[in-house]
């Protein structure tokens, strides 16, 4: 009967016979221990499916999930002076296309301690970012209904429990709070509006002293007890605490952009990162918007682009940074410019790092996780590590993932 058969099946037949043959010799990958389990997105989105890995590229305690599965993402993270993780986000409200904030506390182990959320009927709210201070947690984000979009900040005690909201819109058009910035005396909101920002001055029980608004979009506020400082594309402006301008500074020229701010609460000395021609640079400005040193950071792209983080206590400052999507570089600079460490974690997924925090020494990082054939950040899985330091490596020791319906926004301004 082989005779009969055409030339191209008969190869299309040895082509298998080998396959099946080759298959046979390859083992099994080997499960090393319970550490090696990992969670993927399966292909039915309402079945959880796991998948063995040998070759694990760091250490992990366990990973966990929490919540109705792909409805959540988690937006801003912070922490407390005891150690305790706060992950903010949103999720659907029940069979409709609108969202509640969602707030979840985590002790530094990883455990859950409490989640709430927070809405109004008929209206969608979504958080920008999260602060702890005088033992209060302060959200900003937005709400939106029928009436229009509005700024909001919300006020938590630690244990979970709702004390106050504001929203602002009215004469100031503000469609958004996105940024807060918190002193030891108030607290700073950066809000946005069409082609403008606004500054609003805030007490602890959120009752507003007084606004500055600003022309053109801007994209961070950090603030010291003595002044207040946004950033936008190419300049920075200085305030002080009453909202008076002090002086604008413009980056060098040669720069297109500024891609992150931090400040030495103390001495109001900021740091930014800024891009040139696909490098990377880190430079140090005194609070009289003299520039102390700059410093370049890479010479190629980075998918991870250098974020800034100062820390109070070792008087530091950390560029994160990656030339990859699973590798996470942390460079940290004195205050003069002279390179202490850098520290390397690799990732045994795609990630895009959103937000990091400093806890005793270790850091705290919330990112999305990507597929891995394609990075368009279509809908990934919100992602937190808790990544220890052990000389100059950072060891995951614990992860939180977070799942997200396949219609939630992708930008939301």
């Amino acid at each position: 009967m082989l005779h009969r058969l055409k030339i191209h099946q008969v190869l299309t037949i040895l082509i298998i016979v080998g396959l099946v043959i080759v298959a046979s010799t390859i083992p099994l990958v080997q499960v090393l221990s319970v550490k090696d389990i990992r969670t993927s997105r399966p292909s039915n989105p309402n079945k959880m499916q796991t998948y063995y890995e040998g070759n694990i590229a760091y250490a992990q305690d366990w990973i966990a999930t929490w919540g109705p599965e792909r409805s959540e993402k988690i937006v801003s993270i912070t922490h407390d002076d005891d150690g305790n993780i706060y992950a903010i986000g949103y999720m659907f409200k029940n069979n409709t296309q609108l969202y509640d904030i969602i707030i979840k506390k985590y002790t530094s182990q990883g455990s859950p301690v409490w989640n709430v959320t927070w809405g109004v009927a008929l209206s969608k709210e979504i958080p920008y970012e999260a602060e702890v201070g005088w033992n209060r947690l302060y959200i900003v984000g937005q709400i939106e209904n029928n009436s229009g979009e509005y700024g909001l900040i919300l006020e938590y005690d630690l244990d979970g429990n709702y004390i106050d909201h504001d929203t602002v819109r009215g004469d100031l058009l503000v469609g958004a709070y996105t940024n807060l910035a918190i002193t030891n005396q108030y607290i700073y909101v950066l809000g946005q509006a069409i082609d403008t920002c606004i500054i609003v001055k805030y007490t602890d029980a959120l009752i507003p002293l007084l606004n500055k608004t600003v022309m053109n979009i801007y994209s961070d506020i950090v603030a010291s007890n003595s002044q207040i400082y946004i950033t936008g594309k190419t300049h920075i402006i200085a305030f002080d605490n009453n909202l008076k301008s002090l002086w604008i500074k413009y980056i060098p020229s040669e720069f297109t952009s500024i891609t992150s701010v931090t400040i030495n609460p103390n001495s109001d000395i900021l740091f930014i990162a800024m891009t040139k021609n696909c490098e990377y640079y880190v430079s140090m400005y005194y609070s009289n918007s003299s520039m102390a040193w700059i410093r370049k950071i890479s010479n190629n792209y980075l998918s991870i682009e250098p974020i800034l983080l100062f820390d109070n206590i070792n008087k530091t400052v950390n560029v994160i940074s990656g030339h990859t999507y699973s590798n996470l570089s942390i460079l940290s600079l004195s205050m003069s410019n002279e390179s202490l460490t850098e520290r390397v974690c690799t990732f045994n997924v795609l990630v895009d790092v959103q937000d990091i925090i400093l806890l005793s020494n270790n850091f705290v990082i919330l990112a999305y996780q990507l597929e891995r054939s394609y990075i368009n950040y279509n809908y990934p899985k919100s992602m937190i590590y808790f990544l220890k330091i052990l000389g100059n490596s950072l060891l995951p020791a614990w992860t939180k993932s977070f799942f997200f319906t396949l219609n939630m926004p992708k930008k939301l301004l």
